[in-house]
């Protein structure tokens, strides 16, 4: 079984991400109007927690939690490169939604969006087990994208 490891983020990591992220992640940034650097800049430092997952030592995903004190509400958010597809999907995903079990201990609910057309994306959000909104435009570029959301369970 490959080795998945996952620690805080050093800005290193995003000069890597940057170079090496997967062409959908790249192009879901881009359709905010950003360029990948101030795309990945401004989640770094808007992150209450950013980690670093790697798989065989190799830069595999960068993801982080945004969101006030004060805020029920926190923010997720995944950026992937092709080392995630060195696993399986279900390991990957089995990982990733560790972390989402520690950030829903910061904020009863976690929601954001997701690039309607980044099938790969949506589908690792599902087997964590986020709900998926229909496709709406956001943004005044006519693009679609799907409200993910999730909950606290109650004790």
């Amino acid at each position: 079984m490959r080795e998945i490891t996952t620690i805080n983020t050093e800005p290193n990591h995003l000069r890597i991400l940057s170079n090496t992220m997967r062409p959908a992640d790249r192009a879901e940034i881009e359709k905010f109007g950003w360029s990948v650097n101030k795309g990945l800049w401004r989640s770094y430092k808007g992150s209450l927690i950013c980690k670093s997952i790697f798989v065989e030592g190799e830069l595999a995903a960068i993801f982080g939690i945004g969101g006030g004190a004060m805020s029920d509400i926190g923010t997720p958010w995944l950026i992937t490169t092709y080392a995630c597809e060195k696993v399986s999907p279900l390991a990957f995903a089995r990982t990733f939604q560790k972390e989402v079990l520690k950030m829903l201990q910061l904020f009863p609910v976690l929601a954001n969006f997701v690039d309607a057309s980044y099938d790969k994306a949506v589908k690792l959000l599902e087997n964590c087990g986020f709900t998926i909104g229909e496709p709406e435009e956001l943004g005044g570029h006519g693009e679609l994208y799907r409200k993910f959301s999730i909950k606290r369970r109650k004790a």
